[in-house]
Order: C-alpha cells, then structure tokens, then sequence
C-alpha cells in the first residue's frame, strides 16, 4: 500500500462444482459498475482437489482505506431463481487489523452416547475483546435459521478471547440433520459460513479392535488400543471408548479418533486410539470401543468390540461356510455352519453364536454341538433353511461372544440373477489316467455375471456327497473378458472310467425359486471318444426377404451314427421351450452323419424374438446349450456398394462386389444379393457375408461380397444388395444400393 498508494481487494469464491458465480463490489455501500472501476474477475480455475476458485480483484486507494470506508464483495450464482439472496462479506481497515474467525467442532461421542444429545460448539476467535465478545452468531441447520437450544459464552483461557456459541439437539432430530452452518458478525466484520456436512448411509461396515505389541508396552509402559471402523461409504461414525464399562469423555481422555481416510480399494477407514496403563492392562481391565453412525434413526443399537489381555491371548475365530451341494440337491436344504474356532475351550464352549438372515436376526432352525477333533476345539452351529426360503436369501451373518470376548461378523452375500450361463464336462488325458491310475474330470460352468452356483457329482446315477468324496470346487473366477468360471474337480478309479461308469455333474444357482430344474452334463469313456457338437446357425437372409420366414438350423454332427440319429434336440425361444414350427433330417452327405433340426418363424414372429437356443441329447451324452443372441435397435446405419479396380477384373475374369453396411451399434444386418433384380440364395451363389467388425472408432462394420463373371458386368448387369436388420416389426422396408459398369458408382433406389 504505502508503496504504491493503492489498496487491493481480493474475493475469493471457494466452490465444490463447476458454477457460474456473479460478483459485485461496494464501495461505502455504492454498487461499482466493472465497466467504470478498477475490478477484474478472473474465470474460475479447478484446483488439484477437484474444486473451483473465482478471484475478484477490486483496487482503490490507500486515502478511501485509511478513512475507514467500507468494501463489501456481494457473491450470487447462475441459480438466480431459488428465492435466496446474495451472501455477501465486507472488510475494511479495522477488521483487517482484528480479524475474527470461525470454528465449528462436530458433536462428541460422548454426549452422544451417555446424554443422548449432540452438542456442537461454534467458536469465535480474536485479538479485539470487544469485538468477539458483542459478536452475534448465527445457526443455520438443514439450510434453515436456528434460534432455540443454543447457549453462548466468552472464554478468556487462551492467548486470545473466545467466545463459544453451543447448540444442542437430542438424538433424535440429530438423526435428521444433513447439514449444520454457523456464522458471525461484530462492528461490521463478518466472517464467513462453517459447514459442517453429515454423512448418512451407513451400511455394510465392520468394527474391531487391535493392540499394539507387547514390546512397546514394556518400552513406555503404556498400552495403546486401536478401533478400526472400515465403510464401503463414506459417513459420519462416532466412536465411545469405555474402560471397565465406564464411558470415557474424548475431552478428559487419551483419546484421539482420527478423520476417514479412503483407501486405494474405495473403501473409507477411521481409527480411534486410546492409551492406558499397563498396570491396567495387566489387571485384565477391560476396554471396549462402542460405534454408532449418523443414521442415528435406525432403530439398531451401536456396536460393541471389547478388549483385554486375555482376549488377546485366546482369541476366538469365526468361519461362515456356504451350503453344500450335496443338501441342496438330495435334502432340499441349504445347511449353513458357523464355526467358532479358540484355544481357550471354556470360552469357545460358553460362546453365544448369533444369526442373522437379510439382515434380521435369526433363532430358529439352529443347532450347535462342540467337536474335540482338532488340536483346538470348535464350536459349530448350523442353520437350516428349506429351499424354497434359500432363493429368497441376500445376505447370511453370524458372530460370537464369550467371556467378553466378541468376533466380527462373518457375511455371506448370495448373488443371485444366474442367466445366460453355460456349463460343460471335460476328462484330462489319456496320458495321465496312465500315469496316475486315476481318472480327473473337470465340470465348467461360464457366467457372464457373479453368481453362486451349486455343483453336485454323482457316479452311476447316485449322488457324491462332497464331503466324504474326492471332490474340489473352486471359488468363481473373473477373466479377461469380464465373465466368470466355477470348476469342480472329481477324481476316480480307472477301473470305473474302464467300466464305463457314467459320472455327471448337475448345475444349479442361487436362483432356486425360478421353477426351473438344474442343468446335467453326464460323461462317460464312450462319449469321450464318440462326442456330439452343436452348432447354431443364424436365419439366411434370401429366406427372409423372399419368403418372409427366419429359418435357423440347429446342426448335430458325431462319428457314431445311432447317436447323431437318436439325438433329442431341444430348442428354447426366449427363454421358452419351443416345439412348433421344427422338423428334422439326417444327412450323410459329408465324413460325419449330420441331424438338422428345423425352426420356422415367420417375420413378425422373429422380431419379437431376442435369444434363440438349442441343445442335444443321446445315449447320455449331452452337449452344451449353443445360444443366439438377436441385437435389435438398428439406427443411424448406412449402406454403400463398391466394385474392386478394373485392373483385377482383367487379371481375373471375375468382377467382385462388396456391400458395406456401418452401423454406430451392434446390431443384426441380413443382406440379400440381386443379380438383374432376381435374389440369389447364399446357398447356391457367391456370396460370403462376415460378422461385424468393431472399428477404432467404435462403430461396427458388415461387409457382404458377391463375385460375377466379368461378362454378365461388361453386359450392364446390374446389381443390387439389399438390407434389412433385427427390427423386422418396425414397418419400414430395406435400403437396397445399386451398382452395374455403367453407373459406376452406387446409387439409391427408392
């Protein structure tokens, strides 16, 4: 200032999004018109946190200054019509020498806990006595003004006064609030908005409580204790250590719970550390760390992880296992174990096991027995639930408590929604059977989604219970392409394989009350080396233009005759068994019998249809369901014909036409060759149409070739492709293009 007899003013808008603000200065009250006065608003800038800074800047001089005038900055935004007015802050020579600021403590554990309250404190600090304490402070909760259950005081306990604004809410409303504002104004300083926000939705999150070693005890004597609360969401969590039972205030204690912090996964962590002596810890004190949320409406009861030197010693573990295969698909009956595991036998036999079902606790159907059949000593409790109640099953809980003693929660998430899966059997090598003198079979199941999925064995028709036979099934895996595999691996004697003993593997999932029955793949030495494909072909497009039918063929090929010949084909349309509108051929006409199995839809019909599926069966083999997926919603396509170089045409004495079709989706195109306006059948002439093909600019392309004989160009043939796709219901007809020697380019007929 003294430099260059000028003051400047800075206002600074602080925003989390993207926002077009509007800035006015004053000058002594006087709006300044930007245009005739010494202001530059700069563009927003995004900062390295995410948010948005607006810096205006307002200059006048070092005289205007010093007699006190006072500049106000007024802030409004694009949201002009949401009834609420500008804020506005102001600054002149004395507030810039006694600045006031503001702080806005969230409420403590404690009172929460042992008051049912929630008390938020809104400070107000300065160097002028006078000014903080004739400050007027203003509450704004849920965005609404708040004057009742408030309490002020001014403190003179530190360098500087402070005067603390409280406001109380009871526990209750607490659970309401989103957002808590407070603000303060005194001779014309006013400070800007605290915010205080409240992050509600807490769910799926787990507690529990650590020590540090007992190294670092004997070091410092002390013991430091840490609860670690891990949220897939970040919220507002307040964590109460008691000692003994009594609840310890953070104010008057060696407490520190510390902000949440985001891990790499997404997931939000908060730890809570409270020290104290290792005399107490010695003396089998107990510390418990009790966690609540800001969903403080639920009607749950916090949780509670206690600590002690004896439970450090003799922790207990808790396992949920899954249902087996074998009561699902025998008993009808999903069989759950929750198992406690301990070196101290007394606390594991004492545990108390808890069940929870879709979040709900769960007491009926249990049992529980102790098993001494392992070096330490286990508790099991099991929950049955019929079938029937299975399907309807999200989430399955258990934990256990003993002696003070308390396990995390163990879940069990059911994925359900098991559609378009697969599932296949496969024998490893000859050479290996040899070697090892047994024989391992492998059941594939492929899930373009997580589900669970329930695999049973059975040798000869009778059912292998897994755990008394030799089988192994893996968790899902995801590939590279985003699907999932589940194997299950059964081994057996060569002997059997030898015997021709059929082994097959029945599929179901998590899906039990769909109404539909598990898939069975059975495998034998003779379907070994006798197997059966299936192969499904998609409709021809001369039988759609010209007969108006989608004709599919579902083709079974093997070396053994009587297989192919007996083969029971199976047909599903939309998801729907299918048996009009099919017939069946045996054909011998290639090196392996072929049957061929017919479906028939008429146009109409097939634009209602989005997947088709067949699958066969003979003499116990099975082979696996081969699916067609229809893509419909073909838009913004275009078409073009084009003709290879005259240069090839000579060289050659054909003439080779492409039909291109680009489509921003992928869709199903059927393309219909015209050779002087009469079809041709792909069947019976030069015609290769290919799959589309994804560009790099995302789009998908389809290209039909057709090859002539340069005399019929050389004679003005002409020649057309005509195109229609997947929405055959729509009532628009085909876009046909064409091309012949004369035209030489394409061109569109109406």
């Amino acid at each position: 200032m003294n430099d260059k007899g000028v003051v400047t003013l800075v206002c600074l808008v602080v925003s989390p999004s993207l926002c077009d603000f509007y800035i006015l200065w004053k000058e002594g009250g006087t709006p300044q018109d930007e245009q005739n006065s010494e202001v530059v608003t700069n563009p927003p800038q995004k900062t390295h946190s995410g948010s948005y800074t607006i810096t205006s800047i307002f200059t006048t001089s070092k005289g205007k200054w010093d007699n006190n005038v006072k500049f106000s900055c007024s802030v409004t935004h694009a949201g002009l019509d949401t009834g609420t007015g500008p804020r506005e802050i102001s600054v002149s020579k004395p507030s810039v020498l006694e600045p006031m600021t503001v702080t806005l403590n969230p409420p403590r554990a404690y009172s929460l806990f042992v008051n049912h309250q929630a008390v938020l404190e809104c400070v107000i600090n300065g160097k002028n006595t006078n000014a903080v304490r004739n400050a007027r402070i203003a509450w704004n909760v849920n965005k609404q003004s708040r004057r009742d259950g408030i309490s002020e005081v001014v403190k003179n306990d530190q360098q500087t006064p402070r005067k603390v604004s409280t406001l109380t809410l009871n526990r209750r409303d607490w659970g309401t609030v989103n957002t808590v504002q407070c603000s303060a104004e005194s001779n014309g300083i006013t400070t800007g908005n605290q915010e205080l926000v409240i992050n509600h939705g807490c769910k799926g999150y787990s507690v529990s409580a650590h020590i540090l070693s007992e190294e670092s005890m004997n070091d410092k004597g002390v013991v430091t204790l840490v609860c670690l609360v891990v949220s897939p969401s970040l919220c507002d969590f307040y964590i109460l250590w008691k000692e003994g039972g009594t609840p310890q205030d953070e104010q008057n204690s060696e407490v520190v719970t510390n902000p949440p912090q985001k891990t790499h996964s997404g997931s939000y962590t908060i730890t809570s550390i409270f020290t104290t002596s290792k005399g107490k810890w010695d003396n089998n004190v107990k510390f418990s760390c009790s966690v609540t949320h800001a969903g403080l409406d639920t009607g749950t009861g916090p949780r509670e992880i206690s600590v002690s030197k004896p439970s450090v010693l003799e922790p207990m573990t808790v396992t949920l296992n899954p249902p087996r295969a074998y009561s699902l698909f025998v008993n009808h009956q999903a069989v759950l174990e929750c198992v406690i595991n301990g070196k101290n036998t007394n606390a594991v036999r004492n545990a108390r096991i808890a069940w929870n079902v879709n979040k709900q606790s769960r007491r009926d159907g249990i049992s529980e027995v102790v098993k001494n059949d392992q070096q330490t000593p286990r508790k099991v409790s099991t929950l049955t639930l019929n079938r029937r109640d299975w399907g309807t099953v999200n989430t399955v809980q258990c934990s256990a408590e003993s002696n003070g003693i308390t396990t995390g929660n163990q879940e069990l998430v059911i994925n359900h929604g098991c559609k378009g899966y697969s599932v296949s059997a496969h024998i490893l090598s000859e050479e290996s059977m040899n070697d090892k003198g047994v024989v391992t079979l492998v059941c594939l199941v492929v899930s373009p989604s997580l589900c669970d999925f329930y695999i049973l064995w059975k040798e000869g028709g009778t059912p292998q219970d897994e755990q008394n036979s030799e089988v192994v099934t893996n968790p899902p895996q995801k590939t590279h392409s985003g699907s999932y595999t589940i194997t299950s691996i059964f081994t057996t004697s060569k002997g059997k394989w030898d015997n021709n003993v059929k082994f097959s593997c029945s599929v179901t999932h998590a899906g039990l009350d769909t109404g539909t029955g598990p898939r069975e793949i059975s495998v034998s030495k003779p379907s070994v080396l006798e197997p059966m494909t299936v192969t499904l072909n998609p409709p021809r497009a001369y039988s759609l233009f010209v007969n108006h039918q989608a004709v599919l063929e579902c083709v079974i090929n093997g070396k053994n005759t009587n297989a192919v010949r007996n083969a029971r084909i199976a047909w599903n349309v939309n998801k729907q068994s299918r048996r009009d509108g099919i017939s069946e051929v045996v054909k011998n006409d290639q090196q392996t019998p072929r049957k061929v199995s017919t479906l028939t839809l008429n146009r109409r019909d097939w634009g209602t249809v989005n997947t088709v599926q067949c699958s066969a069966e003979s003499n116990g083999i099975t082979t696996g369901n081969q699916e067609l997926v229809i893509n419909h919603g073909c838009k913004g396509y275009s078409v073009s014909a084009h003709i290879l170089s005259e240069e090839s045409m000579n060289d050659k004495g054909v003439v080779t036409l492409v039909c291109l079709v680009v489509s921003p989706s992928l869709c199903d195109f059927y393309i219909l060759w015209k050779e002087g306006g009469t079809p041709q059948d792909e069947q019976n002439s030069e015609v290769v149409t290919n799959p589309p093909q994804k560009t790099h600019s995302g789009s998908y392309t389809i290209t039909s070739i057709f090859t002539t004989s340069k005399g019929k160009w050389d004679n003005n043939v002409k020649f057309s492709c005509s195109v229609t796709h997947a929405g055959l219901d729509t009532g628009t007809g085909p876009r046909e293009i064409s091309v012949s020697k004369p035209s030489g380019n394409a061109c569109f007929l109406i």
